[in-house]
């Protein structure tokens, strides 16, 4: 417990009074003398010997203490509080489930893990409720396009939950990978839901139009600025009355939170290497609300979406939309 004789002597009335004689206590350090600090640091509910242990420390570590304080002191000069310390910039680097020549075993252990990480961080949740009060608004079948839905898990967590809701939801996938599709199809097969899945590329060719709503997932953070722009307005002219867009955000907080769940829910190395450079690729939401509003010519509803997301919303795509709808399903939950 002595780190040295000095210390035995010091603590020596305590082994015979069991407290420390207040002659021989030290002053406790005030945060008064650490700049940005005017309280005093409230007593200690320890054992006496133990306080004064930790006024060694805390006198040991006084270096690592003046660190944090100049790091508090320029928060307060609002230096950091606008997040810009978090940030980096995007960096756009080819993915390797973008790789045609991908084995089709390694592509379909990375379509599990992606699956795996999304059905851990409940992402499917939020884009359903949404769904759920556009369908709630109709008065018949809600139609549904899915945009690159790679595995199709969320569409269709989507059917499971709106049968479970009684809810009629006419759902269509496309994707450019006949792996995923396959895989998908076997997917809503074994769930036992009804899920149109089609081979397009949604960049070179045109949407398939007369839905409701067009989703798209995980999908933006793959493309250049240019062809964001492109697949927005696309999306927008496929869609009856709103689109909704969810993707990773860029930041140091996600970039370990999506490290720590690609190595904690699967094996496969194209999960691990791609989940790293899928958020090195993402948007902010303000980035993103700023490409998306000068590519459609009205404003976007962009909220964060825990853990590592952000959902954007983009009402009344198509003039001449039932206004009462909208007004219905933009409803908070």
């Amino acid at each position: 417990m002595f780190d040295s004789k000095s210390d035995k002597k010091f603590f020596s009335p305590l082994r015979h009074s069991g407290t420390i004689n207040s002659k021989s206590r030290p002053a406790m350090p005030q945060w008064g003398d650490c700049p940005g600090h005017n309280r005093p640091l409230a007593r200690l509910r320890k054992p006496a010997d133990q306080r004064v242990m930790i006024v060694r420390q805390f006198r040991s570590n006084w270096d690592r203490i003046e660190t944090w304080t100049v790091i508090e002191a320029a928060i307060s000069r609002r230096e950091f509080s606008d997040g810009h310390w978090m940030m980096f910039q995007r960096d756009l680097q080819p993915e390797r489930m973008d790789d045609p020549t991908l084995p089709a075993q390694d592509h379909i252990e990375a379509l599990i893990g992606l699956s795996r990480i999304n059905r851990l961080t409940s992402v499917s949740r939020p884009i359903y409720r949404r769904l759920r009060r556009y369908a709630q608004a109709t008065q018949r079948p809600l139609r549904v396009l899915d945009v690159a839905t790679g595995s199709g898990d969320l569409p269709i967590d989507w059917a499971r939950r709106a049968r479970a809701d009684g809810l009629n939801i006419e759902i269509t996938a496309i994707d450019i990978s006949d792996v995923a599709l396959d895989f998908a199809r076997q997917r809503a097969a074994d769930a036992g839901v009804q899920i149109r899945f089609e081979c397009r590329d949604c960049l070179q060719s045109r949407l398939p139009s007369g839905f409701d709503i067009v989703t798209c997932n995980l999908f933006i953070h793959h493309l250049e600025r240019n062809a964001i722009t492109r697949l927005l307005q696309a999306m927008r002219s496929a869609a009856d009355h709103a689109v909704l867009v969810c993707d990773l955000e860029r930041s140091r907080i996600n970039l370990a939170a999506v490290w720590l769940a690609a190595h904690a829910v699967t094996r496969s190395p194209v999960v691990h290497q791609d989940a790293m450079l899928s958020v090195r690729a993402a948007l902010t939401r303000t980035e993103f609300r700023e490409l998306a509003s000068q590519a459609l010519d009205q404003p976007i509803s962009v909220i964060g979406l825990p853990p590592c997301r952000y959902m954007a919303t983009i009402d009344g795509t198509t003039v001449g939309v039932n206004q009462s709808i909208l007004a219905q399903a933009v409803q908070p939950a």
